[in-house]
Order: structure tokens, then sequence, then C-alpha cells
């Protein structure tokens, strides 16, 4: 029966409510913060505000605060400056400096999947035009503006593509593998 119902429409919350609100927060509890570190929490909470302020509850109990190196810590992701040169050892076609990379990372303790995802992020964002102001479609943050101008600049778009498509394709062999860090690099 309609008329005894109540009816809820969820949807995402726009990644920049969430950092005014998150910030707000932080504000009010005297919380120190870096502003790149909350928008990074906005953007990875995907439009969830409780998973966000929960982020958020976690990192206000480390010690040196709400910093960007603590919530890729926390988030498990891997920098994006740590990135940077896997892609232009496969810019530069490079084979072993994109060996060296992986290695690099992966015995600083980044999971494989990890790497992977961090490199989709990169490439997705590159096919967005990189000339335009930055916006809330990248994935990658403000800062990264001016390395992702810098790497497109290096590459056309049909190389993205298809580094796209082939870091895609595997995906589910690192998922899967008991050897991931071969199938990523």
């Amino acid at each position: 029966i309609h008329s005894r119902c109540q009816k809820f429409e969820f949807r995402r919350i726009n990644s920049i409510d969430i950092y005014e609100h998150l910030s707000n927060i932080a504000n009010i509890e005297r919380i120190p913060y870096e502003e790149q570190a909350l928008k990074l929490i906005a953007k990875r909470s995907n439009g969830g505000m409780r998973d966000a302020q929960s982020t958020l509850d976690q990192l206000s109990l480390i010690p040196s605060g709400i910093t960007k190196q603590n919530v890729e810590n926390l988030l498990g992701e891997v920098s994006e400056n740590d990135l940077v040169e896997l892609i232009y050892s496969l810019i530069d076609n490079k084979p072993e400096s994109l060996l060296e990379n992986c290695s690099k990372l992966y015995n600083s303790g980044n999971e494989p999947i990890s790497i992977l995802e961090g490199l989709l992020n990169i490439t997705r964002d590159l096919l967005l035009d990189t000339n335009e102001s930055h916006s809330d479609l990248f994935y990658t943050s403000e800062n990264f503006q001016v390395e992702l101008n810098n790497i497109s600049k290096k590459t056309n778009k049909s190389i993205i593509i298809n580094w796209h498509s082939n870091l895609r394709n595997i995906e589910y062999q690192i998922k899967n593998s008991s050897q991931p860090r071969l199938w990523l690099e």
C-alpha cells in the first residue's frame, strides 16, 4: 500500500559538499588538517558521507594530524608522485626503469593492485582535457594537474587508451594470481 509507505531516494553526495562538511567538523573539533588531505578523503569516499566521516575520525587520532600522506597510508593508496615515475618509464619505453620502479613501490609496502589502481586513475585522468582547469571529474589531486599536463604533452590519447585497456585486462590476473607482482610487472 503506497499511501502507508515512505520513499527514500538515496544519492551520492558531491565531493565538494563532503569536503566542506569535513572541514567544518575539523574546525569545530580543532583537528589540524591539510586542505588536500580533506579533499582526498572527500573524493575517495565515493559520495558517502558516513565513510568520509569515519575516515576523518580515524585520522584524527594520528598525532601528526590529517595529512595527505596519512590519508594515502590509511586508504592503502600509492602516492601520485610515486606513480609518475612508472608513467614516464612507459612513455620513454624503458622496461628496466619500469621494473625498478615497480620493485621500489612493491618493496616499500604497496600492494600490486593498489599500484595498478593508481595507474588506472592517472590514465583515466589523462583522457580528460588537461588544458582546462582542474574539475571534480579528475580523480587525481589538484596539485597533480601540472604533472598531468606534462604527461599529456609527451603522449597521445590513443596510446593512453591502449595503456588503460591493458591495465584493465591484468586486474583480474593480479587479484586471482599467486604471483600478483609478476602480473603487475
